[in-house]
């Protein structure tokens, strides 16, 4: 994918150890198989992997600031660490004790 800048992920909330919040859609997406269609010249991203229920469970890349791929390339292996969101998918019902009102 067309590159970028790296950022510092934001902390992961407190139900969700090991899951940055910059893991989770829209902060982090999975283009399809024809890239995204605003720019012709990037038609797809190889290794990008689909987010499980609004989680990146592999690795978030910025391509813009506040816009990431989910993926397991090397490109996305550079950013951020998403795999601790993996049982946060599984099971994405938060506790009501931790939900904002």
């Amino acid at each position: 994918p067309k590159c970028c800048s790296t950022s510092n992920p934001a902390p992961a909330p407190s139900y969700a150890p090991g899951c940055p919040t910059k893991c989770t859609v829209p902060n982090c997406t999975w283009l399809g198989t024809d890239g995204p269609g605003w720019d012709p010249s990037w038609n797809r991203d190889e290794d990008g992997t689909p987010t499980v229920n609004g989680f990146c469970t592999n690795y978030c890349q910025e391509y813009a600031p506040g816009k990431g791929l989910c993926g397991d390339g090397l490109w996305h292996q550079s950013g951020i660490d998403c795999t601790g969101c993996a049982s946060l998918a599984s099971n994405p019902i938060v506790d009501s004790s931790v939900r904002s009102p």
